[in-house]
């Protein structure tokens, strides 16, 4: 019975809060089941902790926004020890060119700087962040997309798969010219 209470009494200790832009509670299972990635940059005194979900992979039938990439951004000022909640201007690029701009007066919950927008496999993407209550410092982290990486796990196999597929090709013309030596050596003997 004591333990029922004490398991009751626990679950109104879990509280909602924000995991890399995305609502999340106090548990493992609830963590973002999207392929994410974390980019980090800096520049100044100020550090960039910036997160994407491109949702590639997934069944973009079901997906709100299909093709558009999400970015959330934490920007962290290291010299004061604190997380900068001010109004900026969050910017995507690509190489030069700015895609799109989003102005916010201040940064949304968990301190968090948000911006969509629909990001094709080319491009040389970046996020620049202007920090309008810090004289309009500009902070920029380039990033790519899930879509834009090699993955070398299926590249590495084939590879390792091809050595070992050689090397018993390999041990196998060894074993059969040794074989004929050894009978060529056996019938001279016989003679």
């Amino acid at each position: 019975m004591k333990l029922l209470l004490i398991l009751l009494i626990s679950q109104t200790l879990l509280f909602a809060h924000h995991f890399k832009g995305l609502p999340h509670y106090g548990y493992f299972e609830n963590y973002p089941q999207i392929p994410q990635t974390e980019f980090l940059g800096q520049d100044g005194k100020y550090e960039i902790s910036l997160v994407i979900y491109d949702f590639q992979g997934i069944n973009l039938q079901d997906a709100q926004y299909p093709g558009e990439a999400r970015l959330y951004s934490v920007v962290y000022d290291l010299k004061n020890n604190s997380v900068y909640k001010g109004a900026a201007k969050v910017q995507i690029f690509d190489g030069d060119t700015m895609l799109e701009e989003k102005y916010q007066p201040q940064a949304e919950e968990e301190s968090i700087y948000q911006i969509n927008r629909k990001l094709n496999s080319e491009g040389d993407y970046s996020l620049k962040l202007v920090l309008v209550d810090d004289n309009n410092f500009e902070v920029r982290v380039p990033f790519i997309l899930e879509s834009q990486k090699t993955h070398w796990g299926k590249w590495v196999s084939f590879v390792l798969f091809l050595l070992l597929f050689m090397t018993a090709i390999g041990a196998r013309k060894k074993r059969v010219t040794m074989d004929r030596k050894e009978k060529l050596l056996e019938q001279s003997n016989e003679s």
